[in-house]
Parts: structure tokens; C-alpha cells; sequence
């Protein structure tokens, strides 16, 4: 597996393209939050056959070109739980609060829920609801390579903010405590910044202190 990861946006956030190498450079997208033209461009220079869009959740620095990339690769959008709903429905208007070029308004294809399994691009990843940063919140998890693809649960030494509708900060403590401080030796792939893990997030994040 390949993951190659791009900064996108104002917002400086992760859009990453997953490959399976092993497996005639099947991909999918995770996150691709802007700069749709720049992604699609990137996918071809690597060769990627890009089955499917992936999102974490449902704020506009992480959804909003991935209706775009969907119907240009004609695949499937897979959402986070339906709990997020309302940042879909609402992008629109979200860009117009922020500043930003307008992008229409969607639906996920489908959601996702808590336990499934999802297999993408050849590749087997294990759904977690992990809420607090936002209320559908979703983790991707991929044993054989202990790679978690995070979204903006947790940082390098911080924690997603709390302060946005349906963000709560002691929801957020307990899925990190709950759904990542058993992932030993696990690469955490985050929406924002440096990828990091949990063993140095216990010892140097602030925000984790007793737990």
C-alpha cells in the first residue's frame, strides 16, 4: 500500500490517495477537501485507478471537492455516520460563511457505520465511530499495516476543536481513550499537520494528560 498525501486549501488539511500497489494501483481518495483539478492531476501522475471518495467527516476543508472528484471518476462517495448530515446539506452556505467559492450542497452516496468493514480498492478498513470533533465522526483503520486514517480526532501533541456545532470536548477525549489507546505501534495519519501515534501522544499531548 501507497499513500501519498497532499496539503489542500486555506485550511492546510491532508487530502491523501491510497494505493494498492499489490493490486494493478487500485486507489481511493480520503478527505480530498479542494483543489480538485491539482488531485486529479496528481492521481494520474501516479498511475492511480481511482475507485472510491472517502470521508472522515463532514466539514467543509475536508468534503468539499469530493463530489467533484466522484462524478469525474464516476465511483462511489462514502460518507462518515449520518450523524454529519447537516454539514452536508449545509456546504453551501458554510462557504459562504467562511469566504469561500461556493460548492453545492450533497449527499454522501452512502454512510458508514461503527463495526463494518469496508472494502476499498482491494484493501480491507475497519470503521470506527469516534465522535467529539464532530457527532459522525469516522476512523479507517488498516491492520496488516497499522495505518489509522484519523481525520481531525487527534494531532500531533493537540486534539481536534470542539467549539463547532455537534463538537463536544469530553465526547472527543473518550474516542481517543476508547478507540486509540490500545494502537500500539499504529501510524496515525491526521487531517492537519504530521502524521504521529499514540505512544508519544500519551507522553507529550497536553490534552491527554489523565486520561
Amino acid at each position: 500500500m501507497k499513500i501519498i498525501e497532499t496539503v489542500v486549501s486555506a485550511f492546510q488539511q491532508n487530502a491523501r490517495l491510497v494505493i494498492n500497489t499489490n493490486d494493478q494501483n487500485r486507489a481511493f481518495w480520503v478527505d480530498p477537501g479542494d483543489e480538485a483539478e491539482r488531485l486529479i492531476e496528481l492521481a494520474e501522475d501516479n498511475g492511480a485507478n481511482v475507485e472510491a471518495i472517502l470521508l472522515t467527516h463532514g466539514h467543509v476543508d475536508h468534503i468539499g471537492d469530493a463530489r467533484v472528484l466522484a462524478d469525474h471518476y464516476k465511483v462511489p462517495l462514502i460518507g462518515p455516520d449520518e450523524a454529519d448530515k447537516l454539514f452536508f446539506e449545509s456546504l453551501a452556505e458554510t462557504c459562504r460563511q467562511y469566504g469561500l467559492p461556493v460548492k453545492a450542497s450533497f449527499l454522501p452516496d452512502r454512510w458508514t457505520q461503527h463495526g463494518e468493514t469496508l472494502e476499498l480498492a482491494g484493501l480491507s478498513l475497519d470503521v470506527v465511530h469516534a465522535p467529539g470533533h464532530s457527532p459522525g465522526h469516522m476512523m479507517f483503520l488498516h491492520a496488516p499495516s497499522k495505518i489509522a486514517l484519523v481525520g481531525d480526532v487527534i494531532f500531533m501533541q493537540s486534539i481536534g476543536r470542539t467549539d463547532l456545532p455537534g463538537g463536544d470536548h469530553a465526547t472527543l477525549l473518550q474516542s481517543i481513550k476508547r478507540e486509540l489507546w490500545h494502537l500500539d505501534g499504529w501510524r496515525l495519519l491526521c487531517g492537519h499537520g504530521a502524521s504521529t501515534n499514540i505512544e508519544d501522544e500519551k507522553q507529550l499531548n497536553p490534552f491527554l494528560q489523565g486520561l
